[in-house]
């Protein structure tokens, strides 16, 4: 699979309960979606690195498009472990291609495209998110 990231468009929409991440537009279904205390966290973190603007009470980060690799990973990555600003920077300094692909690899599109359902399925972003952690650790990234 090749994913162009210089032609993607991506945003980060939290509504005080749910981290959702979009790609090339917030029209279609999420690619996945974080919730819980978590969510709050991240969101935290994304906004100071990131700023943030609101729009109908959601609050959105719209990304670069070449740090999209690196804060999809981070994001997932952090679901198994404790969001840092190290790792994020780690991973927009260089995203390691085999986490890129696998999060894109586990896109479902016979579960999206019904309103408010993710792309990737949570019980995949999970287990996906643990293996992440494990090729990062390989590879001494700073992950918690």
């Amino acid at each position: 699979m090749v994913v162009q990231m210089g032609l993607a468009r991506a945003y980060v929409k939290y509504d005080g309960r749910k981290l959702k991440c979009y790609m090339f537009s917030d029209k279609l279904p999420p690619l996945f979606v974080v919730g819980g205390n978590k969510s709050s966290l991240l969101m935290k973190i994304l906004r100071e690195e990131f700023g943030s603007f609101n729009e109908d009470g959601i609050e959105s980060i719209n990304l670069k498009p070449l740090t999209i690799p690196g804060i999809l990973v981070w994001i997932v990555a952090s679901i198994s472990t404790t969001p840092s600003k190290d790792l994020l920077h780690a991973l927009i300094e260089y995203t390691p291609r085999a986490t890129v692909e696998l999060i894109f690899g586990l896109i479902d599109a016979s579960n999206g495209y019904k309103k408010n359902r993710p792309l990737i399925p949570s019980r995949k972003l999970r287990t996906a998110s643990k293996i992440i952690v494990q090729i990062l650790k390989l590879l001494d990234y700073p992950v918690g």
